[in-house]
């Protein structure tokens, strides 16, 4: 997580990507609605964008970390 491309906003995408995963590594996620709801950021405060998930989504794409989200933590 110490990646200089990712704004923490990315990084907190990825882990809620990562906590919400099953143990088959598939994530209950089922669309950006869902995900805006933990992207917010003030506490029940309204929902991210869709423009705010996309990005994250995308970012995590290009930079190659959302293929991590199904993999085993590793120390």
């Amino acid at each position: 997580m110490l990646d200089v491309r990712l704004t923490p906003l990315e990084r907190n995408g990825w882990q809620v990507l990562r906590m919400l995963r099953s143990a088959e590594g598939i994530s209950p996620l089922a669309n950006l609605g869902q995900l805006r709801r933990y992207l917010t950021s003030t506490s029940l405060g309204q929902r991210a964008g869709y423009e705010t998930a996309w990005r994250v989504l995308v970012v995590l794409r290009l930079t190659g970390w959302i293929s991590l989200v199904g993999q085993p933590a590793t120390l």
